[in-house]
């Protein structure tokens, strides 16, 4: 933040908490809100050979700039209204180049369909 100005937007993670346990012992399970200040979301486009054909696919990078915020593959992030999967690992920075603090957070997301 400079001069009172935040930078980025925010995003809300979406993270699986057990609740109890039904008739059967199996956990029951709800998702957990948590807004996340100061992201910055990019575009990722990616091509793949499907079936003998070229398919483009596109997606978002999603940068979380503050540290603190465990995500995890099995985690989802809703922004601008729409929720998207982690796709694979979640990369974390050592540090933070645009502010020389503490690192954050890389992540490769897609829409949830269907």
């Amino acid at each position: 933040m400079i001069a009172g100005v935040a930078f980025g937007v925010t995003v809300t993670w979406l993270r699986r908490q057990v609740t109890g346990q039904d008739a059967h012992g199996n956990d029951v399970t709800t998702w957990v809100e948590t807004d996340i200040p100061s992201c910055v979301i990019a575009p990722r486009a990616t091509f793949e050979d499907v079936q003998a054909r070229d398919m483009a696919i596109f997606g978002l990078t999603l940068y979380i700039t503050l540290p603190g915020y465990p995500i995890a593959p099995s985690d989802r992030i809703r922004y601008g209204g729409e929720t998207y999967e982690i796709d694979g690992p979640v990369a974390r920075w050592d540090s933070n180049p645009l502010t020389a603090g503490k690192g954050g957070i890389q992540a490769s997301i897609s829409h949830i369909t269907g």
